[in-house]
């Protein structure tokens, strides 16, 4: 009897070890439904979004408009820069911060690559910001991820151009392609 006794004086806290786990597993089960649903950026589509960072040459930091909680990593299409620690890195995310800090572009969602970051052609204005880019010598034309072959022979005329130009990054002797420094 004695014992009966016992495990009711602690039968209240037993409960309540229950019901908090079962909340904590609701609540995980909501968030993961949640972040799914209100995914703000969906392949194929267009939208408005303020940059909050520049991380390096060719990728970004933005949250959508309106969506306040979320800020997401973001990839420019076509384009690969220099790396941070590579010559010409530190000038390329310098270039990119003037030109897009704190500005509203807009997004063309093309994909997501291997680390999760949304890919996307991204406008300030009607000027793609890719293009420019590449126009400006400050990075190379992604070959590897252009399906369209006008887009790619038109984005190889813009570096071809730059490269007889000798703008930026062309005009050192042999600068060295990102994918190769990876490589490395």
């Amino acid at each position: 009897m004695i014992a009966f006794e016992h495990w009711i004086k602690w039968l209240p806290w037993i409960f309540a070890v229950i019901a908090l786990w079962m909340l904590w597993i609701a609540v995980k089960r909501l968030n993961a439904y949640l972040r799914k649903v209100l995914n703000p950026f969906k392949k194929g589509r267009k939208y408005r979004c303020r940059v909050l960072a520049i991380i390096d040459g060719d990728t970004i930091d933005c949250r959508r408009i309106f969506y306040f909680w979320q800020r997401k990593r973001m990839r420019l299409a076509y384009v690969d820069a220099p790396e941070s620690k590579q010559q010409f890195g530190i000038d390329a995310q310098k270039y990119l911060k003037k030109m897009l800090h704190r500005r509203i572009v807009t997004l063309n969602v093309a994909d997501k690559d291997r680390y999760g970051r949304v890919v996307a052609d991204i406008y300030l204005g009607c000027e793609s910001v890719s293009e420019t880019l590449i126009k400006d010598g400050i990075a190379w034309v992604y070959a590897d991820y252009v399906r369209h072959s006008k887009r790619l022979k038109y984005l190889n005329e813009l570096q071809d151009d730059a490269k007889k130009r000798k703008r930026g990054l062309w005009k050192h002797s042999q600068p060295m392609n990102p994918k190769d420094y990876r490589r490395r």
